[in-house]
């Protein structure tokens, strides 16, 4: 952005490109910090633009929370930021309701006003053709037609070849939907068996610790009887000892007796 600003040409991308979680007036102070101007002259820029491009009402507004109309502004502003001699507009009406649509038109003739270069890339003809001082028109990576707005609107085979184009375009707008569809239903599809695979491992290793849990009580358990049988046996040792010792005092006593 920086090297296309000292060229003096101006971008706004077809995707969003303000910062979600900076304020309007974040954001095109965030451009005009890029700039030579002191921090007085950025905020009076700053304040310039917000105006221009009526934000006042939404110029504390986080990027996340504006409508297609309002973040359109809020580019185009920042893209004045720089004081461009030329502007490129890639689908600036893409994603953008009616009433912003109008709002957009208004500001496109307002830069030709002062004179700043346009250069517009859209499908949408209609809304194109109603702003544009030339238009060429491409079908399948070619110029088709080229000529003034009126002309073009006027030429029963531009007209054809337009709705063509826009028939080709519905039909790539439905195949993306539908790839899109797709694509969400693998994403979709990705995460269950994911999600079933991390229950599934769960539950083995559940099962793996009550396995382990058993094994161990069965061994404890057969230490148990081990340790009672071993008593077991020496008490019987013991007493068979004092029964042995006992005869024998008896036959010492009798063996005594006898002499």
């Amino acid at each position: 952005m920086y090297r296309r600003a000292q060229k003096g040409i101006g971008y706004l991308a077809q995707e969003a490109s303000v910062f979600r979680k900076l304020s309007v007036e974040q954001n095109i102070m965030g451009v005009l910090e890029m700039t030579k101007l002191s921090k007085k002259e950025q905020k009076h820029k700053c304040n310039e633009l917000i105006e221009e491009f009526g934000l006042e009402h939404i110029r504390d507004s986080r990027g996340d929370l504006l409508s297609g109309g309002e973040r359109r502004r809020t580019e185009i502003a920042r893209c004045l930021a720089v004081s461009p001699n030329f502007i490129l507009l890639d689908e600036p009406f893409a994603g953008v309701d009616p009433i912003a649509v109008e709002d957009i038109q208004k500001v496109v003739r307002s830069l030709k006003e002062k004179n700043i270069g346009i250069l517009i890339t859209d499908h949408n003809v209609q809304q194109t053709l109603a702003i544009t001082d030339k238009t060429y028109i491409m079908f399948e990576g070619r110029i088709f037609k080229e000529g003034s707005p009126e002309d073009l609107a006027s030429d029963p085979e531009e007209r054809l070849k337009r709705l063509e184009i826009e028939r080709q375009e519905r039909a790539q707008a439905e195949q993306e939907r539908i790839r899109r569809e797709q694509r969400l239903a693998a994403e979709n599809a990705a995460r269950e068996e994911a999600l079933r695979q991390e229950a599934e491992r769960k539950k083995q290793e559940e099962i793996a610790r009550a396995e382990a849990k058993r094994k161990e009580q069965e061994r404890r358990e057969a230490e148990l009887a081990k340790q009672l049988k071993e008593q077991e046996r020496l008490k019987t040792l013991e007493k068979e000892r004092k029964i042995a010792a006992e005869k024998a005092e008896r036959e010492e006593a009798l063996r005594q007796e006898a002499e």
